[in-house]
């Protein structure tokens, strides 16, 4: 009698665990908590177009800020960034010239306008063009310009040119 008892408790011990593991899985299906997180990468990128008329520049005459392009600036770094700019010309003497591809030694001197600011190299031919510390990350559009005085000058017949490479880099 005992063990029949002893089955009988058993029984509806059982029976009540499971009621009760019921009424709990009932109760945690009206409630969850969804966590979502995200990750967002450094973005840090350069642009650089050139005027359609860039590669014909008349060098005996002269101009005052004639427009040869634009810079798109685009970061989200939140300490910011620079934007620094060499000149290959401008390497040894820290002044970009325009230089005859021939080898004749023969230039004309140059100045360089960055978002309407003069541009002075070291006598590594690079200069720090931008150094901001907010976040641009719609991207910002400075422009390019040059000034020379090729009147002063005479100047052998033949292609002259000098490279200007654009890099952005965060704080």
């Amino acid at each position: 009698m005992n063990i029949n008892k002893n089955k009988t408790r058993l029984k509806r011990f059982v029976g009540i665990l499971i009621m009760l593991s019921v009424v709990t899985s009932l109760s945690a299906a009206t409630a969850g908590v969804l966590r979502l997180q995200a990750y967002v990468p450094e973005l840090v990128e350069i642009t650089v177009s050139s005027n359609q008329d860039v590669g014909t520049l008349n060098l005996t005459l002269k101009e005052d800020n004639l427009t040869v392009g634009h810079v798109e600036e685009r970061a989200n770094s939140q300490t910011g960034y620079e934007v620094e700019l060499v000149s290959k010309n401008a390497i040894g003497t820290g002044i970009p010239s325009m230089v005859a591809e021939d080898g004749s030694n023969q230039s004309l001197e140059y100045s360089i306008y960055y978002h309407g600011n003069q541009v002075v190299f070291d006598t590594t031919g690079k200069a720090i063009v931008t150094s901001a510390t907010t976040l641009v990350s719609s991207g910002v559009t400075k422009s390019v310009s040059i000034s020379y005085d090729g009147t002063v000058v005479d100047l052998d017949t033949g292609y002259y040119s000098d490279t200007l490479t654009f890099s952005i880099v965060p704080k």
